[in-house]
């Protein structure tokens, strides 16, 4: 009975033995690069998705999430135009295109996303801007209401 326990255990044992594997890793300072994605007013684009797609091709290359920093570092495997998606899923999307040739890179201006990668005014001429046409309705709007209701008066009364 022992023998045929002993048996048995080898037989069970030996195919988990057989297909066991460990693993490895290396770091290596190959060429990467970075890209920094940030809100217009300096704050990183903090933990956003980003997706790599390479020359022509309509499956991501990489994807995956910028750090705290709003960085994000890939490693091309090979020369063309590459580009890159990053969306915070709060509303906000910059659209990069990258040019690698010959370990050089440069940044290409995206035209079909120019909307989302630039703003008409800064940050306080937004402001100045939003709160002039809050004053201008509500100006018009007692202006309205004064004409159409017959409620003015005037100076010489």
């Amino acid at each position: 009975m022992k023998i045929l326990s002993f048996c048995m255990c080898c037989l069970i044992l030996s195919p988990a033995c057989l297909f066991a594997h460990g693993v490895m890793g290396k770091i290596s300072s190959q060429k990467a690069f970075m890209i920094h994605a940030m809100y217009d007013d300096g704050e990183p684009m903090g933990y956003a998705e980003i997706k790599i797609y390479g020359t022509s091709a309509k499956i991501p290359f990489q994807s995956g999430w910028t750090d705290r920093k709003g960085r994000f570092f890939f490693a091309p495997d090979k020369k063309g135009i590459w580009k890159a998606f990053v969306n915070d899923g709060m509303g906000h999307r910059l659209a990069l295109k990258i040019n690698i040739a010959d370990n050089l890179i440069s940044t290409v201006k995206d035209k079909s996303d120019n909307y989302w990668n630039t703003r008409p005014f800064s940050r306080s001429g937004g402001i100045i801007t939003g709160i002039s046409a809050i004053f201008g309705i509500f100006g018009l709007l007692a202006m309205c209401y004064r004409v159409f209701t017959k409620k003015s008066k005037s100076f010489a009364e």
